[in-house]
């Protein structure tokens, strides 16, 4: 990817941040306080005495899926404008292509996929965000080749963003990545002993997704996905000890309760550390207000409102926290020092709490939340403080 797309998609996102915003909070009231699966509405039961509460979650449901159409359409829109003008061409192409591109349903019957809309709407997404961008600056180079000479260096950039759009539009595709990602999980769930070292790897490969912006290729596996997770709650609810179940080296148990705070690469940390190298500026107002989405793991905000996309310097803290993050509990679980993690908890749950809330309460989960946190965020401060000055020297060039 061009290091033009790169300025072009930060740019289309600081003109966007009150959009964003405001489509980020209403995935958070979607997914934390109305989603049946929501964490707050589960520790609160607050569909038990709020009055009209299935009214009120139709609502803001499709407030969320609106809004944060919307804003595909506008990434779409500006990544396709030759310039941010009024008007746009180029851009209005942009935006009719990636309606098209992500029609949840049968483009050919005009049907419609529920499911398929609540999945890819119901919150901000990252993944549509970064392809209505690519397609809408595809759409501007060929337009561009269409009215103007371009020379071959720009073809060429032109050319390779398709090759991207192409493999996006191929990984995307849940039809097949979930039965291959599933083998994969279960494979490695069922080494165990090798299974420390193996999940690891997937913390560093989903890392190196999440950094050009494709953050649901692995998507977090939940006890629904992983075999090793069901078999495990199953043993635990037939009355055996947590300490003695038959797969306690699984990715459910180490990656996605204790690697994935804040979303992908440990973004709570990111953001917490963020704010300690940052606190003395003046300019961290949209930050503040993407630490509550963070906390609940909707990390678009935060990725939108930083540049963390394509931020090399930022992947190396991501992928050291993340390893870190899975290897502490895995040493601990093999010591039988911590049962492993049994019980499925909501998306949103706040990253430190999942151990506790996974173990049915176990206090040393707790400690082990609380130590990766800290651990990551001190992992983060020399390369946010890094990641700053490479910042104010592309600053000072443009």
């Amino acid at each position: 990817m061009s290091l033009n797309f790169v300025q072009e998609l930060q740019q289309a996102f600081r003109i966007l941040n009150q959009q964003i915003l405001v489509t980020a909070v209403l995935s958070v009231i979607n997914l934390v306080v109305l989603d049946d699966s929501g964490f707050l509405k589960e520790i609160f039961g607050i569909d038990q005495w709020l009055p009209y509460f299935t009214q009120i979650q139709m609502i803001v449901n499709s407030l969320t899926i609106i809004t944060g159409v919307m804003l595909i359409a506008s990434i779409a829109y500006l990544m396709g404008s030759k310039k941010l003008d009024t008007y746009s061409l180029s851009g209005y192409i942009s935006v009719i292509v990636t309606i098209i591109f992500m029609f949840p349903g049968n483009l050919l019957t005009g049907k419609i996929n529920e499911d398929l809309i609540w999945l890819s709407f119901s919150a901000i997404n990252l993944r549509n965000l970064l392809i209505a961008a690519v397609i809408g600056y595809l759409i501007k180079l060929i337009y561009l080749k269409l009215t103007q000479l371009i020379n071959a260096r720009t073809w060429f950039s032109a050319l390779m963003t398709l090759l991207v759009l192409l493999g996006l539009f191929v990984l995307t595709r849940d039809d097949w990545t979930q039965a291959v990602i599933r083998t994969l999980y279960d494979w490695i769930d069922g080494i165990q002993g090798w299974g420390i070292l193996l999940i690891p790897l997937i913390a560093v490969l989903n890392c190196l997704l999440f950094i050009f912006g494709i953050d649901s290729l692995l998507p977090v596996s939940n006890s629904d996905f992983s075999d090793a997770a069901i078999k495990n709650l199953n043993y635990v609810l037939e009355g055996h000890s947590v300490y003695s179940i038959p797969m306690p080296i699984n990715i459910h148990a180490l990656f996605d309760v204790y690697a994935t705070s804040g979303g992908i690469g440990m973004l709570l940390p990111l953001v917490i550390a963020m704010w300690i190298v940052n606190r003395q500026h003046t300019d961290i107002h949209d930050l503040k207000l993407s630490v509550v989405p963070t906390v609940f793991n909707i990390n678009a905000p935060l990725v939108t409102t930083y540049p963390i996309l394509f931020n090399l310097i930022l992947l190396i803290p991501m992928i050291i926290s993340s390893v870190v993050a899975c290897l502490i509990p895995g040493i601990l679980i093999l010591l039988q020092w911590l049962p492993s993690s049994v019980y499925p908890t909501a998306t949103s749950t706040p990253g430190p709490l999942e151990g506790f809330l996974s173990t049915n309460g176990n206090w040393v989960a707790l400690a082990v939340g609380i130590i990766n946190l800290v651990i990551s965020v001190l992992i983060y401060v020399p390369f946010i403080k890094l990641s700053n000055q490479e910042l104010q020297v592309n600053k000072h060039e443009h």
